[in-house]
């Protein structure tokens, strides 16, 4: 079985949405998905995101 080395990368993000407009105060939830440049298999996570300014 062939081994892979793990690979991270940052995300950067301005707190804006698809407008530019900033985000309001309040609780997010949000979904991150990541593929495997291997096989293609994927995996997602759900978190909340609160914004307090």
């Amino acid at each position: 079985m062939p081994t892979s080395e793990a690979h991270q990368q940052s995300i950067t993000w301005n707190g804006r949405d698809e407008y530019n407009d900033q985000l309001a105060r309040g609780v997010y939830v949000y979904r991150l998905s990541v593929r495997s440049q291997h096989n293609g298999s994927t995996a997602s996570k759900y978190e909340k995101l609160v914004i307090l300014n």
